[in-house]
């Protein structure tokens, strides 16, 4: 019998398909409504538009991921910024996306208006297999409640409280005796164990003993995982919604293996503090201060205990080795700022181990340190989406200087890696490595917005002061053993896009030791 009506199935699909038209165009005209009102409340204009020819943003997705593979996407935003002004839009996905390298942008982003961003839609979904409630995928009052554990259980705002002297001594001295004298070696490689060494140590009270010949079997595969899943999390982040196509496999045995090593160290912590619940844990000493212990004085949950430490694995370990690297790889083409920053530390230390006092008192390492952190800062693009319409102080109109209408659910992306190559900002030597141009004060607290190699505001890194210590005691240590640091790799500098920004091409040196140092 042939009926007059179509079939069921097709009836269904066109009222899906009906009912996704009408949401979308609703949507549409409110967010049309909302903007005519924003651009005569507030005068906001559109900024210039990177790729109006393609309303689907197909080729901006095609070039990006070429350029991503090409290792050029941060001096290909550099040029785009050049092209199109500080803050422009690129159709991507059918969206618009907001890119920008204003400092009065970002302070707005990060800082004065806080509360109208968040950052969990863009990365929740990468860390939670790992991490069901990090400080990476957290927004509002529970982002809030975690990070203030972080400042006041592991104490970061004091360093005296959790700086091991001993602990960093003894691994720099393992790092030191992994060093070939006259020999081109990867000093990047050894800087990414010699900080494993120093985040477990810190964060477990017993380290990973990378740089050592004794690392055992289940610290080494330990180690191997937490390296593949920072790989595995960033290149999720940048394929961005691709990311839930990929293959999961490897990242649920990565999961495993650390969950059960961070476990084990938690049940022996527990086990320790609360006597009467040890059931034939083997216990361990941890060496001088560690987070965990830290930690467990304020909550006996194991999963919140367990996602407080592997925070710190993850974030600690990669950024301040990359920042470590850079410093090498910088110091080594630039001899005349390693002999005046060697001369320093001979003068003020001597050749002994520094103190707090005497690494803080050292002024041309931290002129150094910040000279590095603006030429290689270790996240040097990062997003937001808008959790509530909003605006951005510039970037609109012809000339750039009129505000911009956000609309709810928009991303803006930010890089501090043009921001920190900006001739506007840092002059005409932008492109020179210059750590003298941090020693004049006034000019520095001038910048503001304009150096933010770990991010500005309440979401800045909490660590930051920590890194810069464990970074300065490192170089100090090296500096006082070593009278010469060559160049031994003549390729460029080539981007790395990890969870922090490297040298793809490592850090290729040749030492030449101080007799007169002592060991």
């Amino acid at each position: 019998m042939v009926s007059g009506f179509p079939p069921v199935r097709l009836l269904i699909l066109l009222i899906f398909l009906s009912i996704i038209f009408v949401t979308a165009s609703l949507q549409a005209y409110k967010r049309h409504r909302e903007a005519r009102q924003y651009y005569k409340l507030f005068g906001c204009r559109q900024p210039p538009l990177e790729n109006a020819y393609d309303p689907l943003g197909i080729s901006k997705i095609i070039r990006s991921t070429k350029i991503f593979l090409k290792k050029q996407s941060l001096l290909t935003a550099i040029k785009l910024f050049s092209e199109y002004g500080n803050t422009y839009t690129s159709r991507v996905f059918t969206s618009r996306v907001v890119f920008t390298c204003d400092p009065r942008n970002i302070r707005q982003i990060l800082v004065t208006g806080f509360a109208d961003w968040e950052s969990s839609p863009l990365r929740g979904h990468l860390f939670k297999p790992l991490l069901a409630h990090s400080i990476f995928q957290l927004d509002g009052p529970r982002w809030k409640a975690t990070r203030d554990t972080y400042r006041h259980q592991a104490r970061f705002s004091n360093l005296r409280s959790i700086i091991d002297v001993s602990r960093q001594e003894k691994s720099v001295q393992n790092l030191l005796n992994c060093i070939p004298d006259s020999k081109p070696f990867d000093l990047s490689v050894l800087f990414r164990h010699l900080m494993m060494d120093l985040t477990t140590g810190f964060c477990l009270g017993d380290s990973a003993n990378s740089l050592t010949t004794y690392q055992t079997e289940e610290k080494k595969v330990f180690a191997e995982a937490i390296t593949d899943i920072q790989h595995r999390i960033a290149t999720g982040g940048f394929v961005g919604p691709l990311s839930r196509f990929m293959s999961k496999k490897q990242m649920r045995i990565d999961t495993e293996i650390i969950h059960r090593f961070v476990g084990k160290y938690i049940d022996a912590t527990l086990a320790r503090l609360i006597p009467y619940d040890r059931v034939d844990q083997k216990s361990y000493e941890p060496e001088g201060y560690n987070m965990l212990d830290a930690l467990a004085e304020f909550s006996r949950d194991k999963i919140e205990l367990r996602d407080y430490v592997t925070t710190i694995l993850i974030a600690g370990t990669e950024s301040t080795s990359s920042l470590m690297s850079s410093v090498l790889y910088l110091l080594a083409r630039n001899e005349h700022v390693f002999l005046k920053l060697r001369q320093s530390i001979l003068e003020i230390i001597g050749r002994e181990p520094p103190t707090l006092a005497q690494i803080k008192g050292l002024a041309y390492l931290r002129c150094v340190l910040n000279e590095a952190l603006r030429f290689y800062p270790p996240v040097p693009i990062n997003a937001r989406i808008a959790n509530t319409s909003t605006t951005l102080p510039v970037g609109g109109g012809s000339d750039g200087n009129s505000p911009v209408y956000i609309h709810k659910g928009q991303k803006i992306v930010f890089s501090s890696f043009a921001i920190h190559r900006s001739e506007e900002v840092y002059g005409s030597d932008a492109l020179v490595f210059k750590p003298e141009r941090w020693e004049n004060v006034e000019a520095l607290k001038e910048r503001g917005g304009s150096f933010f190699p770990f991010l500005l505001g309440p979401r800045a890194c909490p660590g930051q002061q920590y890194a810069l210590q464990e970074t300065s005691y490192v170089i100090i240590r090296l500096l006082q053993t070593f009278k010469e640091i060559k160049p031994r790799d003549s390729r460029p500098w080539k981007e790395h896009m990890g969870l922090n920004l490297r040298n793809d091409n490592g850090c290729w040196l040749e030492v030449v030791r101080d007799e007169e140092a002592i060991a």
